[in-house]
């Protein structure tokens, strides 16, 4: 039989016979050499994935466990809270009323982020990866002012100057951060930041164009505008002339940085009316500033646009 296929070679389908029995040979040890399912998390990486997945293992154990959709509605409902009491406090019936409830709405609020972000902090992997989360500063700088109002309070007794008093108010002001908390919960906000951090180069040219359209229009019409203002030496302003509004009219275009005040809203189409130009020079750069204005928002928008469109397949 030996010396029969020696001297008769295997045919086609007889070398594709052996070749299959040679492969099926060979796939017990390639199987034996496969890794291992993915080792289980640690206690502490489980707590740290129901509050702020990352990465695919974490992400995929807040998926699969029971515990994720009651802290994702606790979390969105404490921040939803915290944004309408802020708001609310604003309303003239409340401003400076300084009510005992809110300031225990305010403080169970700030409880809840602070005891998320010390869990976040003892559970991570290291300081680095948490200092390396933009969302993870967020919920930092959003509990620090709660703490310094009542530091500030009890320093001052709470008769504080007014220099304290405005340090006071923009320390509370900054507690409306809190409201980018809520882009964790939402996959619609996930999908813009995405697009965004990705369309650095259309961002770039919009702002690059816009930059120079500002400075070109904005000196423009300035210089444009010159022709309807006589210089008020005891005012030390620009006065429009009788024919333009009357001798005691202030000159809007006072300055260049005026004029790119007044670009910018005509280049953006936005148009408050606020400030406008009064002679034929100025309503000729303002029709070019219309049509640039087109333009430079239009190309940049349909790079972003494509782009939004591929991260939301991506996400999908």
């Amino acid at each position: 039989m030996d010396q029969r296929n020696n001297e008769f070679p295997m045919n086609e389908a007889e070398q594709v016979d052996e070749c299959a029995r040679t492969d099926r040979s060979t796939i017990p040890a390639l199987v034996s050499d496969a890794p291992s399912e993915t080792p289980e998390l640690s206690r502490a990486r489980k707590i740290h994935a129901l509050l702020d997945p990352m990465g695919p293992e974490e992400e995929a154990y807040a998926d699969s466990h029971w515990a994720s959709k009651p802290v994702v509605f606790l979390s969105f409902s404490v921040i939803t809270l915290s944004v309408v009491v802020l708001t609310v406090e604003s309303l003239p019936d409340f401003y400076n009323r300084d009510l005992f409830a809110f300031f225990l709405l305010e403080a169970m609020c700030v409880g809840w982020f602070t005891l998320e972000v010390l869990v976040k902090i003892f559970t991570c992997e290291s300081i680095k990866q948490f200092s390396m989360s933009f969302m993870n500063w967020v919920d930092v700088v959003a509990i620090i002012p709660f703490y310094l109002d009542i530091v500030m309070s009890l320093t001052d007794g709470g008769n504080g100057g007014a220099k304290e008093l405005i340090i006071l108010r923009v320390i509370r002001l900054t507690r409306i951060f809190r409201v980018f908390k809520l882009s964790k919960y939402n996959e619609g906000v996930q999908v813009v930041m995405t697009c965004l951090a990705s369309s650095t180069d259309a961002l770039s040219l919009l702002f690059f164009l816009m930059t120079l359209t500002t400075v070109l229009f904005g000196s423009g019409i300035y210089f444009a505008e010159q022709t309807a203002a006589n210089w008020d030496e005891d005012k030390q302003v620009w006065i429009r002339k009788p024919q333009y509004g009357g001798p005691k009219t202030p000159h809007p275009f006072e300055s260049i940085p005026k004029g790119f005040w007044w670009c910018l809203e005509t280049v953006t189409t936005v148009g408050f009316g606020d400030i406008v130009p009064v002679t034929l020079p100025g309503y000729c750069i303002g029709v070019l500033a219309m049509l640039v204005g087109l333009l430079i928002v239009a190309f940049p928008i349909i790079m972003i646009g494509s782009r939004f469109t591929e991260v939301r397949d991506q996400f999908r």
